[in-house]
């Protein structure tokens, strides 16, 4: 890893971020009507399409270094950023707290199954597939 590469997974960075907090705050009121946390759904959802498409295209680029590159910071800074493992964690806990264990149930199941669906669906609309990685 270079000076290089870690620029680029900090831009993507806070690009990432800025993304996941403008999507939480325009699914707001959305989240705060429902009483789920819709904005940190959306967000992880997009991310896993986004991850599904580039992932497919950064197949095809030929140039390693390019490659590489935009892996950098699409994939570690801008989706890394996005997507949060530890938000999700969190709204989790306190679906479960404030609704019950079926509504928390019900949020991770969405999480989890439209997440894979949509990953599925990037790499489909991307022309890539997973066979041989």
């Amino acid at each position: 890893m270079n000076g290089m590469t870690i620029a680029l997974v900090a831009a993507g960075g806070a690009l990432g971020a800025v993304m996941r907090v403008v999507i939480q705050h325009l699914l707001g009121p959305l989240s705060e009507a429902r009483g789920f946390a819709i904005g940190t759904l959306a967000a992880n959802l997009l991310g896993c399409l986004a991850i599904g498409i580039v992932f497919g295209l950064l197949e095809r680029i030929a140039a390693e270094s390019l490659r590489e590159n935009l892996n950098a910071f699409v994939v570690a800074g801008v989706l890394g950023a996005l997507t949060t493992y530890s938000t999700f964690a969190l709204d989790l806990l306190k679906q479960a707290d404030a609704k019950g264990i079926a509504m928390a149930a019900l949020y991770l199941g969405l999480s989890l199954v439209l997440g894979l669906a949509l990953a599925a669906l990037g790499l489909r609309l991307s022309g890539a597939s997973l066979s041989g990685v």
